[in-house]
């Protein structure tokens, strides 16, 4: 549909996980906290430089964590959609013969994120938490095949080496910008809705190539802030305001990994060769 993502996605899926304002805290270095790794106070001068190296290495291991979570999720994203693109006629018929089925694949994404706002637990707790990401990464991962198969294989590798150096300049900016990002999450879901309720309502209108451009547009810059602020929130550190917890790896990874899918979608409505 022409109002929602390439792959027949809501635009904003992707910031709603990244700015609904949840399993995220304020770090406030006057409060003793419970989980390892977040910010806590001490009296003791000698124990002070202990608990910071400490509190450091613990959250070098969470980035290391999410990173590599990430990494194998658009990897089997990439092998999931890779027959889309390499057979992309018969692809294309069985998408139009099994049409309800890839419909249901589709809304899967939207049951688990629902699923996860109810209960927390299913993004915290193992083995729970790898389960929920392997089909909510599976599913994803037919639905990007699908909105490849609608472009030819030249501009969908185009367009993927593109995210890959957009999303690579967005993490080093978030890395060594001083401005804080983190504090922006309900500004940037408050315009992720509006994109989905703008999307809702163009769906039902005639297509236009120049409103399609301009909407992705909009989107690609949505999420490129998202990737930011997302990147900053899974860092951590003092000088941001909010972080994720320790035990939130897999909703971080999660978070980061639609971000940098949405805005593959986005460039590819953008710059893709349709067939």
């Amino acid at each position: 549909m022409h109002g929602l993502g390439v792959g027949g996605m809501p635009g904003g899926m992707g910031g709603g996980f990244g700015g609904g304002g949840m399993n995220y805290g304020s770090v406030d270095p006057n409060r003793r906290v419970e989980h390892p790794g977040d910010a806590c106070a001490t009296e003791d001068p000698e124990l002070k430089p202990l608990i910071s190296e400490m509190q450091i290495n613990v959250r070098h291991g969470f980035v290391r964590k999410v990173f590599g979570i990430i990494a194998v999720q658009l990897a089997v994203t990439a092998m999931i959609a890779a027959p889309f693109l390499i057979y992309q006629d018969q692809m294309r018929m069985k998408i139009a013969e099994f049409g309800p089925l890839f419909v249901m694949i589709s809304l899967m994404p939207v049951l688990l994120m629902c699923w996860s706002f109810c209960d927390p637990s299913v993004t915290r707790e193992y083995p729970k938490n790898y389960i929920f990401l392997s089909v909510f990464t599976a599913c994803f991962g037919v639905m990007v095949g699908v909105a490849c198969s609608q472009f030819r294989s030249a501009s969908v590798l185009m367009v993927a080496a593109l995210t890959g150096a957009v999303v690579f300049s967005l993490m080093l900016f978030a890395l060594q910008t001083r401005y804080d990002f983190t504090g922006m999450g309900p500004y940037l879901f408050c315009g992720v809705m509006c994109m989905c309720f703008t999307g809702f309502i163009l769906s039902f209108m005639p297509a236009s190539r120049m409103v399609e451009v301009v909407y992705a547009g909009l989107g690609a810059l949505m999420f490129s802030v998202y990737i930011v602020y997302d990147t900053q929130m899974i860092v951590g550190g003092k000088h941001y305001k909010c972080q994720f917890c320790m035990d939130d790896y897999c909703f971080a990874a999660l978070t980061l990994y639609l971000d940098i899918v949405q805005l593959f979608l986005h460039l590819l409505r953008i710059f893709g060769d349709r067939q």
